[in-house]
């Protein structure tokens, strides 16, 4: 049986999409495989085979950057309640907001921006981007090439989308719970980034917007119905 697995990862919606399909967890195909953070493009080699196919939804690099930093800040909740490891209390007592860490990838204080280079590598949801879970632009390619994306949509797309999503994993019909999962902000933790963070954070991640772009490109043929 060929598995097609869901990649969950983070900060794309997951924990919603993952909410609708346990509702419907009855009406589950038998060869879908709703995965974790723990596991990427190539895990789901290992164990489920090269015929396995695969799907995601994916965001915006700078969306993603901010969302992550204020999950993990706030430590999961009030969703999860995930405490920070020892590199997280440190990388939050040197930045307060993603703003901070951004503008800071930047900065001509070697310590500050070494500083900023810890963050990104051990906050969790930054330290793992679309790089780990999915390879590369490269990697993406050959799996469309060989047939193997059942599913790609960007975030924003979701909600609109969600008939054909569904319909694409295999569900032949679905409902809504009343209170689907989502990950609950407090509005004055919405922050946007300053010229400079973007700027920075555009440099630092060229691979991950590069990723990201190319998933757009993906996006517009792929998450349709019977793929």
């Amino acid at each position: 049986m060929t598995k097609t697995c869901l990649l969950h990862i983070g900060k794309t919606g997951g924990t919603y999409l993952k909410s609708v399909i346990a509702h419907n967890q009855e009406n589950l195909p038998n060869d879908v495989e709703i995965l974790s953070h723990y596991d990427t493009i190539f895990s789901t080699v290992k164990k489920f085979g090269r015929a396995r196919k695969i799907g995601f939804v994916f965001r915006e690099p700078e969306k993603r950057f901010i969302s992550g930093f204020q999950s993990r800040i706030r430590q999961g909740r009030p969703t999860y309640n995930s405490p920070w490891t020892a590199e997280e209390g440190v990388a939050f007592h040197w930045f307060a907001t993603p703003n901070d860490l951004a503008e800071a990838l930047g900065s001509k204080d070697e310590r500050m921006k070494s500083a900023a280079i810890f963050a990104m590598h051990n906050i969790r949801h930054i330290k793992f981007g679309y790089k780990h879970f999915l390879g590369g632009k490269a990697r993406l390619a050959r799996e469309v090439e060989k047939g193997k994306m059942q599913l790609c949509v960007e975030l924003e797309n979701v909600d609109e989308n969600l008939p054909e999503i569904m319909q694409s994993i295999g569900f032949k019909k679905f409902s809504l719970p009343k209170k689907p999962v989502r990950h609950n902000v407090r509005l004055a933790q919405v922050t946007q980034l300053s010229e400079i963070g973007r700027a920075n954070l555009h440099s630092y991640w060229a691979e991950e917007f590069e990723i990201y772009e190319f998933c757009k490109q993906i996006a517009t043929i792929h998450a349709q119905p019977n793929l």
